[in-house]
């Protein structure tokens, strides 16, 4: 008969048989082999870009906390119905998971966003620009943590500019003096030195960006239209038919002309392509413009100096401000394990975001460690400090897919006053759920001087 000390080896040995069993299968099945105990997060996100980060800061956050984390990659397409889903199944309930932060409505509306309890004190000034903020915020409270950003900002040829400003006798503090005066603040800036810039033979366009997406076109009016309000969560502000925006949409209307860009044949791989090339002095980029110039420098096929800078706006009396998008980690109303939730959100997001970028090439929310290099990054969140967020509203949810056809009607020629009108009056009938009509803006345009290219 197996005595005590016996059976205690057999039980010792049958459990260690069944954890490496479950952990085969749950290997097999691309689940976290700690999956199923009592001290662990589910935790959701769809970019694939990000596996490698999330599964190291789980990992690493398993070794500090004892608390297991499981990230769930999972298809962009029904997410957050999936999600709705996976909470009311009761079982492996996702506790956060990262979302686009215009989808805070939609989750909270859902109980599947609760307004987060920061317990390190983290989602204010001190951490993030006013835009980060401004982007997690819905009616009053704070829904989400601010986690990576895109957005929109001027990219520039630098050595090009040098050679324009060089004349031979030049200290080089002075030539660096007048290349960051070079930097046009304007359209107009862009076009005088399009007329009087002779270019090098390589030099095929002195601006071009992608006409056909409004994240490179919406600067020329993002100043004057207002969409939600501040945290763009409010249904009384809808400015977007207004004198400003016709005068900026009717300048924008004749860069077709002058720079003979096509909406269908316009992409925006074709044009950091050729910027790459070093055939563009000037062009609209996302922050994935660093990672593809680094790389290509690595590989030795660029020996150009690049630059970033903010916006420029239509003329002096206009300026611009470009769109961002904030993803941010929200905090499940259906998880039972909230507060441990947002102590891993702010690990991820904060403690552990000073690779970020290095890592997926993605810009942390937040200002950034000390030792990032200043000139491109510190650029690059100064634009997106100026940005606008994306609103939230859940019945305008379309504007920006209509917001894009309406700039490309225009460009192709369409009539900008009634494209903005009819625009203006289609996002009001759909969050008043009844016809609104506006009345019709009467703009004097200045006589425009014709330009030779």
């Amino acid at each position: 008969m197996m005595d005590k000390k016996g059976l205690s080896i057999v039980l010792v040995i049958s459990m260690l048989l069944a954890v490496c069993f479950i952990a085969y299968r749950q290997n097999n099945d691309g689940d976290n082999i700690f999956a199923g105990s009592d001290e662990t997060l589910y935790f959701w996100y769809t970019d694939a870009s990000l596996e490698a980060y999330i599964n190291s800061a789980a990992l690493e956050y398993y070794d500090a906390t004892g608390i297991r984390v499981v990230p769930v990659l999972h298809s962009g397409v029904e997410y957050l119905e999936d999600i709705n889903a996976a909470s009311l199944s009761g079982n492996e309930v996702p506790d956060l998971y990262i979302l686009g932060s215009d989808s805070i409505e939609k989750a909270a509306m859902a109980g599947l966003a609760i307004p987060v309890t920061d317990p390190a004190q983290i989602v204010n000034q001190r951490v993030y620009p006013q835009t980060a903020l401004d982007a997690v915020t819905y009616h009053g409270q704070t829904f989400a943590y601010p986690f990576y950003y895109e957005t929109a900002f001027l990219l520039y040829n630098e050595t090009y500019l040098q050679q324009m400003v060089v004349s031979g006798n030049e200290a080089e503090g002075e030539i660096e003096q007048r290349v960051q005066e070079m930097i046009p603040q304007s359209i107009e800036e862009i076009l005088a030195i399009a007329n009087e810039y002779d270019a090098p033979e390589n030099v095929e366009n002195i601006f071009l960006w992608d006409v056909s997406d409004i994240f490179y076109n919406y600067f020329f009016t993002g100043a004057y239209m207002n969409v939600g309000g501040t945290y763009g969560d409010d249904e009384s502000v809808m400015e977007i038919y207004n004198e400003d925006t016709i005068v900026c949409m009717s300048v924008y209307q004749d860069l077709h002309q002058f720079f003979s860009i096509e909406s269908k044949e316009s992409s925006y791989e074709a044009v950091l392509n050729d910027f790459v090339a070093g055939k563009t002095i000037f062009t609209i980029a996302t922050t994935d413009a660093i990672g593809v110039l680094e790389n290509a420098r690595s590989e030795g096929e660029i020996t150009f100096e690049y630059g970033v800078a903010m916006l420029p706006g239509v003329d002096a009396e206009h300026v611009a401000r470009g769109l961002s998008s904030t993803s941010a980690v929200m905090i499940n109303g259906y998880s039972d394990n909230a507060d441990a939730a947002n102590e891993f959100a702010v690990y991820l997001v904060n403690r552990y975001a000073d690779t970020l970028y290095e890592r997926t090439q993605k810009m942390p929310a937040w200002f950034g460690p000390e030792d990032y290099e200043e000139n491109i990054f510190d650029r690059v969140n100064e634009v997106y400090a100026a940005s606008v967020p994306l609103p939230k509203i859940l019945e305008i949810s379309n504007f920006w897919v209509q917001l894009e056809l309406a700039y490309t009607r225009i460009w192709d020629g369409a009539d900008v006053n009634e494209t903005l009108r009819t625009l203006s009056e289609q996002m009001k009938t759909q969050i008043a759920g009844a016809p609104v009509t506006e009345e019709v803006i009467t703009v004097v345009l200045p006589e425009e001087e014709e330009v030779v290219n």
